[in-house]
């Protein structure tokens, strides 16, 4: 039996609300394509507010001066070409600029194929008190973080929920100075 799956095509900027002209449309998948920090942080408040699921990168590097924080269940976000080395989100060092780059506080996120870090605190940080299970991080290369390049918190309260089930898979870590300064 032979499955033959048609996407429909582009649906017109003027069904992207807000940040229709930075970045492009999404697709019947709920997926944004963008290629500038602008469009960027209007696909991630597209995606917040329910809007889409996915939000694909195209080649560069995306320096960005405040965080992206993901609140909605089910997000992804990756590179178009698929390789860790084509796309990278950064901030401006491990000393100065943004504290993370990617704050996770929804469960079901999944983050791939792309380089992240240069932050003052945590390339990302998923909040486990925040009950934000089942991250996945696939194929990435973390680099340069003022704290843990990779931090999954729980708070002050231990019995509050925590961060269970994630996936580790096919990454890299490395400080390109030696150590981090915290």
């Amino acid at each position: 039996m032979t499955i033959s799956v048609t996407l429909p095509p582009v649906l017109a900027q003027s069904q992207c609300p807000v940040f229709a002209a930075d970045h492009k449309t999404h697709l019947a998948e709920k997926t944004f394509v963008v290629s500038t920090v602008a469009g960027l942080q209007g696909a991630m408040a597209d995606v917040n507010r329910g809007l889409g699921t996915q939000i694909l990168l195209a080649r560069g590097i995306y320096t960005l001066n405040e965080t992206l924080t993901v609140r909605q269940r089910g997000v992804t976000i990756r590179s178009e070409s698929g390789n860790r080395d084509d796309v990278t989100l950064r901030g401006k060092s491990m000393r100065d600029g943004v504290k993370q780059i990617v704050v996770v506080e929804a469960a079901d996120f999944t983050l791939a194929d792309l380089t992240i870090g240069w932050a003052r605190q945590h390339a990302v940080q998923v909040r486990g008190e925040m009950d934000a299970d089942r991250p996945r991080f696939l194929n990435l290369r973390f680099a340069d973080a003022g704290r843990q390049l990779l931090d999954v918190s729980w708070g002050d309260d231990h019995a509050k929920p925590k961060s269970d089930q994630g996936l580790v898979e096919g990454c890299l870590f490395e400080f390109t100075d030696g150590v981090a300064p915290n």
